[in-house]
């Protein structure tokens, strides 16, 4: 504790230097913590999903492209056919005209299968989520809302489930409030069934930016359900020449996919450059500090002994073995300049005057 009083009253008698290099340190330490938070929440912490090692991402592969969307006839086989997940979904980015309410507001939302939430394993926290029913062409049109947006736009108002909203100028009825931990992806505020447009659920040659995710079945690996679809997707390329010839799947998993090589690398370059700014943001405040001491008069033997009892801590001190000899020492000759012994003992911790008190047995005697 008594280091601490020093080392605040030293900073103190500098407001200039202690400015410096707090504000120096702030920067270098601030720029770490916000780097490390966006490289944890994408790379380090698992995404909020229930068993998210077993979530995998699926899109189509072509001789052109490794990751090319999918089409809405290929999913609806693959969910059909396949063997290695115990759930797939399909979902696709949407930007909807949200009117009727207050003023109109641009809200990102998602256009998703109905086993898109099982899939995930999320639960609402108010209302439901879709029926397989409504997942169709000529469904009802219905709406999952955040509740970010219902907070913000209804006021947390229960009575808006089973209420009419307009989006792009066509009635949704709300039928359920997903929680605020839910993110995926981000910014993301609603959710509609996207099975109602008949244009891509009958052409097998659109790719609409449509993706998919699956669940793997308990005891099932990556590889394996990898294989299994694309299995799947050699027998639809044969069954369906026009559009599908060369064309296959790249199956990922979710984590990989949400945070990818790029991704990786630009995180990874950032933390390395603000770790190199903390280096010298420390390696600035020592050399300040130096160049402060430098500058400062030398003090006075007695006045630096003072400080040291003052700043050290009292479990730290050491008696002083000279005492005996010193109050038995002959006064100096006249015009001799003293020196203090008791700075020497302070300074030297007492090693200045062993030598003298081991040459004089009454001394020596005096201190055992």
């Amino acid at each position: 504790m008594n280091d601490l009083k020093f080392a605040f009253r030293q900073l103190l008698k500098n407001p200039g230097f202690a400015a410096v290099a707090v504000l120096t340190l702030a920067l270098g330490i601030g720029a770490n913590t916000a780097i490390f938070s966006v490289v944890n929440a994408v790379l380090l912490r698992p995404p909020p999903f229930k068993e998210p090692g077993r979530l995998v991402f699926v899109s189509e592969k072509s001789k052109d492209m490794d990751n090319m969307s999918v089409s809405y006839p290929n999913f609806r086989d693959w969910q059909r056919q396949q063997a290695g997940f115990s759930s797939v979904a399909a979902f696709r980015t949407e930007e909807w005209n949200l009117t009727g309410t207050s003023q109109p507001e641009r809200v990102v939302g998602l256009q998703v299968s109905a086993s898109f939430f099982p899939t995930l394993g999320v639960q609402p926290l108010r209302g439901r989520v879709f029926a397989a029913d409504e997942d169709k062409v000529g469904g009802e049109r219905v709406v999952v809302l955040s509740e970010g947006l219902w907070q913000r736009r209804f006021g947390s108002d229960p009575a808006v489930l089973n209420r009419p909203i307009s989006l792009n100028g066509e009635s949704y009825t709300v039928v359920g409030i997903l929680p605020a931990a839910f993110q995926f992806p981000r910014r993301v505020e609603l959710w509609t069934p996207v099975g109602h447009k008949a244009a891509w659920t009958e052409a097998r040659g659109w790719h609409p930016g449509m993706y998919v995710i699956g669940r793997l079945k308990p005891g099932i690996e990556l590889p394996a359900a990898r294989s299994d679809l694309e299995g799947v997707a050699a027998r639809l390329a044969k069954e369906y020449p026009d559009s599908n010839t060369g064309n296959s799947v790249t199956v990922m998993a979710l984590q990989e996919r949400l945070a990818g090589p790029s991704v990786r690398t630009a995180l990874a370059t950032l933390l390395g450059a603000v770790l190199v700014v903390l280096l010298i943001a420390c390696g600035a405040g020592r050399a300040a500090h130096r160049l402060h001491q430098r500058d400062q008069p030398p003090a006075r033997p007695c006045d630096a002994a003072a400080e040291g009892n003052r700043g050290a801590a009292r479990a730290r001190r050491r008696p002083l073995a000279v005492a005996p000899a010193v109050a038995r020492r002959k006064p100096a000759a006249r015009g001799r300049r003293r020196s203090c012994r008791t700075c020497a003992g302070v300074l030297g911790n007492g090693a200045a005057d062993e030598p003298a008190a081991r040459a004089n047995p009454r001394t020596r005697d005096a201190e055992h």
